[in-house]
């Protein structure tokens, strides 16, 4: 039997990304993924936003604030190098109404100039309305703009870490999944529902199960982070009135009674809203209540009245592998031949070239970064796409929105 380098237990985005890296640098890798389809987890639920983040600070969640910090140093560069997957250089702003929010307005602004970020500056009311002509600004007192954010399709952009495992070689297994682990010496026996895999690496990235898969690793042991999803639920709405239209992400300052709702203009044009941020023992449910709809759809259309005109295309919702802990739960035990990426929440999209990049330069002597290979155009094939020679699903709604013109 085979003995890999490294194991990679789920194909979410950073599952991908770690697995295409380690590949490409020298290692033989398998990738697991339980589900029948790639990218099927929190991935297929997130907002697109490919954001700078310029807010985390090392004194609140110390590696994912140096992950942001290296995303916004290196994204813009992959990006360039995938001119088939669609993306725009929108901005994003914050909006403050009240002396509560006009604090909370400020705080982001330090925040920025703590992290040395130039691209985060206040805006006037009349710059406002100028970048905004459909936006209804009564109540508004204060608002900043954050230049360095950009909205992608979410799946291909994705992809582009999937692509990268076919390309390079990665040994990659669907319905596959996890059900036990034992270590031999310095190998690991991965039992699945396919049979023993073995290798000398385990790579944890199970997303919402990623405390389960822990267990598996560790049974005499208590997983020092539970998973509890942050479901956030989303409303696309059908084409408006174009010159009531959002233009770029608006986003009423989060504060400690109100949670921050998007309203953004996707990658296909439609306008959406979202997310909500609730916290679920489920790891499956992805239902939006009736509650959550009205709530957006009040919020939408307080700010952009031009939406009132606009009917409720469909919804969905994400599962963030939210934790007790503030910041990502990784460790990287070599002796045991144990590393653990979990509680990857909102920024995995962002970050997952960086974290992919973090991962490699820890346990690979001499590592240097890889070229992520240039995503084909995509070949629509029923419901399917392809790339090379091998069809993939869409499993994310805005991006099914985008290459189909359905959800």
């Amino acid at each position: 039997m085979a003995v890999y380098d490294a194991i990679v237990v789920g194909g979410g985005v950073v599952g991908a990304a770690i697995a295409r890296e380690l590949q490409s640098s020298g290692l033989q890798v398998v990738l697991c993924e339980k589900e029948k389809e790639w990218l099927t987890g929190a991935s297929s639920g997130n907002t697109g936003h490919l954001g700078s983040n310029f807010y985390y600070t090392r004194s609140r969640a110390p590696l994912e604030a140096e992950m942001t910090a290296k995303a916004r140093e290196i994204n813009p560069s992959w990006l360039a190098g995938q001119y088939n997957v669609p993306a725009r250089k929108d901005g994003l702003i914050y909006l403050a109404r009240g002396e509560e929010e006009e604090k909370a307005l400020d705080e982001l602004l330090s925040l920025a100039e703590e992290n040395r970020i130039r691209t985060v500056r206040r805006i006037s009311i009349l710059e406002l309305k100028e970048l905004e002509p459909g936006l209804d600004c009564e109540g508004v007192s204060s608002a900043i703009l954050s230049e360095e954010e950009y909205i992608v399709d979410p799946w291909l952009l994705s992809m582009t870490h999937i692509y990268g495992c076919e390309v390079s070689g990665v040994d990659m297994k669907l319905d596959c999944e996890v059900q036990g682990a034992e270590k031999t010496g310095d190998v690991w026996a991965i039992q699945t529902n396919q049979g023993i895999i073995k290798g000398k690496l385990v790579f944890n990235c199970g997303g919402n199960y990623g405390d389960l898969v822990e267990k598996l690793g560790n049974p005499q042991s208590v997983p020092n982070f539970t998973i509890k999803p942050g479901k956030g639920e989303y409303l696309i709405l059908s084409e408006d009135n174009p010159e009531q239209r959002v233009r770029r992400p608006i986003l009423p300052v989060p504060t400690k009674q109100t949670a921050g709702v998007y309203i953004f203009k996707s990658i296909s044009g439609h306008t959406v809203v979202g997310p909500t941020n609730i916290r679920q023992e489920s790891r499956t449910d992805r239902s939006v209540s009736q509650d959550s709809i009205k709530i957006m759809m009040d919020h939408v259309q307080s700010l952009y009245p031009g939406t009132k005109v606009a009917s409720l295309l469909g919804t969905y919702a994400g599962l963030r592998p939210a934790t007790e802990h503030q910041d990502y739960m990784v460790s990287i035990d070599l002796t045991r031949g144990w590393i653990t990426l979990g509680g990857i929440r909102s920024t995995g999209l962002t970050c997952s070239l960086a974290l992919s990049q973090y991962i490699c330069s820890q346990i690979i002597p001499g590592y240097s970064p890889s070229l992520v290979p240039l995503l084909p155009s995509p070949v629509l094939t029923g419901n399917r796409v392809r790339f090379g020679d091998k069809d993939y699903l869409p499993t994310h709604p805005l991006s099914s929105l985008n290459l189909f013109g359905y959800m």
